[in-house]
């Protein structure tokens, strides 16, 4: 299965005023970082990507990241102390090229 079929984004609110809307992001199997960070690699999109935040404007996230932020080409790249974590549930919001990640990790064992 490519990393593309194994993320599907499903719509779940919108578009708004400002022409974005919410999505879902579904998993088709149990997901690391490491193949959401190539997901998100692969769609040519620009944003910022939330790991466990505490509401839908990222704010006090475990972490942050932005990628690709106005056509600057800088892929999303998030340290390995992050890739085998394993992702609860993804949230989505944009529209156009521009696309923000809220990841949720499973609680460690």
């Amino acid at each position: 299965m490519s990393i593309t079929e194994l993320f599907k984004p499903v719509c779940t609110g919108g578009p708004y005023g400002d022409c974005m809307s919410a999505y879902r992001i579904e998993m088709r199997q149990p997901c690391t970082i490491a193949q959401f960070v190539e997901f998100v690699n692969s769609k040519g999109e620009w944003g910022n990507v939330y790991i466990n935040p505490k509401n839908w404007l990222g704010q006090d996230a475990l972490a942050s990241f932005e990628y690709n932020n106005h056509g600057s080409n800088k892929p999303l790249v998030i340290p390995p102390y992050f890739h085998d974590m394993r992702i609860a549930r993804i949230e989505a919001h944009g529209g156009w090229s521009a696309m923000d990640y809220r990841v949720f990790l499973h609680e460690k064992e």
